[in-house]
């Protein structure tokens, strides 16, 4: 069979239209299915991670940048098999020479600043709720209800670590930000330091490593300090 380009031009629309659906489908597996770690708590009840065919909330982020720049250069290739027709509308729309070569400059730096822009900006930094502030918290509890009840009290999982370790860190990551080597911390969870470069999400389905086993030996080894 030949391959016009009419032909060709149907097959390349076919493609990016299953290329933007996928687009979206992914934007909403992220958005409600593997949701980010604030709300997790509310929906499990515990501290979880979430997985799709073994990829994380921001592994399927990463796919999402895929699809998007897939979806750019389809819609690329459609333009310049449509150029003669854009650009005949376009005349025909914009009828003097200056107006045109005016809109088509300011349309190219917008989409320029548009994509280039979020490589420069910084974002907003807003300081989370302190450790001491949690334990005082978890501290009133307990005495809250060792008066009541006379026993002891346990808090929720992961509300009692001074220390912060998600799941979508490294955890090169987590030995730069409490100073502890690498080394050390692969140890510690049984896992090759080859991998500290891994999200920690992932190693702990691979290794099956419990999380506040690391959070542990990480408060331990700042109380030494």
């Amino acid at each position: 069979m030949r391959l016009t380009k009419i032909k060709l031009n149907f097959i390349i629309d076919i493609v990016m239209f299953i290329v933007m659906m996928m687009v979206v489908g992914v934007g909403f597996l992220m958005e409600y299915m593997l949701i980010p770690g604030s709300q997790r708590h509310e929906v499990y009840g515990r501290n979880v991670e979430l997985y799709f065919w073994g990829f994380d909330r921001h592994q399927w982020g990463d796919v999402h940048l895929i699809l998007g720049l897939i979806l750019v250069f389809l819609l690329i290739l459609h333009i310049v098999f449509h150029w003669k027709l854009i650009v005949a509308i376009y005349k025909r729309m914009f009828e003097g020479r200056i107006l045109r070569v005016l809109l088509t400059i300011a349309i190219i730096i917008i989409t320029v600043l548009l994509v280039i822009a979020p490589l420069f900006l910084k974002p907003q930094v807003v300081e989370g709720s302190s450790s001491h502030g949690r334990e005082d918290r978890n501290e009133l509890r307990r005495n809250d209800h060792s008066i009541n009840e006379g026993t002891t009290f346990h808090t929720s999982e992961h509300e009692d670590y001074s220390v912060e370790i998600y799941g979508s860190m490294s955890l090169q990551e987590v030995a730069d930000k409490y100073v502890i080597p690498v080394e050390d911390l692969a140890s510690a969870i049984d896992v090759p330091v080859t991998m500290s470069g891994e999200r920690l999400g992932r190693l702990k389905k691979d290794y099956g490593f419990d999380m506040n086993d690391l959070r542990d030996f990480v408060e331990e080894k700042i109380a030494k300090k």
